[in-house]
């Protein structure tokens, strides 16, 4: 049988041979960087939340520094707020923080902790590390 038009050969080559490639190179980043943020962003959340209890622990130390003898004579609760310091640096110095500061005002004692967490896998985007910072307020209180 003759046919009077010329026969088309089928192509075994298609124009999409690379986008394979591409669809498995971008999922694997894709999960690479999800992993990144659930691994390094846990760990994130977790030395925040840790920042925040040892600062409330080291507020809570220096609260406890009361001048006794302002309470002997005139029954008012203060505290010594060179002790108070010198309590809070040495129970965070204990705890291996070295970055934080320390505010003693009146009856309140404010502490601030920063603290640089390395990162894993997100720092191939860019920073090695991330700070986070924990703060805790401790205020005297006189109960009759």
């Amino acid at each position: 049988m003759n046919r009077p038009w010329p026969t088309r050969q089928r192509s075994t080559c298609n124009n999409d041979d690379g986008i394979i490639a591409v669809t498995v190179i971008v999922l694997a980043l894709t999960v690479l960087l999800a992993g990144g943020l659930v691994i390094d962003g846990g760990r994130l959340m977790a030395a925040r939340r840790e920042a925040a209890s040892v600062a409330s622990s080291a507020a809570r130390v220096a609260a406890q520094e009361l001048n006794v003898d302002v309470f002997e004579t005139t029954n008012t609760v203060s505290l010594v707020p060179a002790d108070a310091d010198t309590a809070a640096r040495k129970f965070l110095t204990d705890e291996g923080y070295d970055n934080f500061d320390i505010t003693v005002t009146g009856d309140t004692v404010r502490v601030v902790i920063r603290d640089d967490v390395p990162l894993t896998i997100l720092a191939i985007l860019g920073p090695r590390s991330r700070r986070v910072a924990g703060t805790a307020t401790a205020q005297l209180t006189h109960q009759p």
